[in-house]
């Protein structure tokens, strides 16, 4: 369906999406900017902290790919695991 867009409506798509992408990333490094300078979250490039985020929650929601059928609420345990080492790897204190 998408390979078959015409390339003028594709470039238009492509460049609306990258100005959205820009926008929404301009606000996150604001926000751990601000969080930075009050103490709350670790000084570390974006690019990092945004790892440290993503990271371990994309390889998580992996892992429910491969056949597993464990439900969220029964992983309750693992989760909590990666909150707290999240929190430990972009807070502070």
């Amino acid at each position: 369906m998408f390979a078959d867009r015409a390339p003028d409506i594709a470039g238009e798509l492509t460049a609306d999406l990258a100005a959205l992408n820009r926008k929404y990333f301009r606000r996150v490094k604001q926000w751990w900017e601000e969080h930075v300078a009050t103490g709350e979250l670790r000084p570390m490039p974006i690019q990092i902290a945004i790892a440290q985020w993503i990271g371990p929650a994309h390889y998580f929601g992996g892992m429910n790919s491969g056949g597993s059928r464990k439900s969220v609420a029964g992983r309750a345990a693992e989760i909590e695991l990666l909150c707290q080492a999240s929190s430990r790897a972009l807070c502070a204190s």
